[in-house]
């Protein structure tokens, strides 16, 4: 899901592997990285398999990613990018 703030934040849940702040990711063709993670309102810097979070993007904003809207994120580790479900 797609939340509308001044930078573009996601849900989603990590499929595999372990996500962290800092990873450089790619969507929509964009480049973008993970500034800050949130697990249950919880700040961590690491979110292993399994874990839903919500992720606050650098480089991005609503628009850039409204095409994700109304969508559950899947994270996956295999090349660090993010895929729509």
């Amino acid at each position: 899901m797609v939340f509308k703030l001044d930078k573009g934040i996601l849900a989603g849940q990590v499929k595999s592997g372990i996500l962290k702040t800092g990873m450089q990711t790619e969507i929509n063709g964009k480049k973008m990285q993970i500034e800050t993670m949130e697990i249950h309102h919880n700040r961590v810097n690491e979110a292993p398999e399994g874990s839903n979070v919500g992720i606050m993007l650098a480089n991005s904003d609503y628009n850039s990613l409204q095409s994700l809207s109304g969508k559950f994120i899947e994270f996956y580790y295999f090349s660090g990018l993010g895929r729509e479900n």
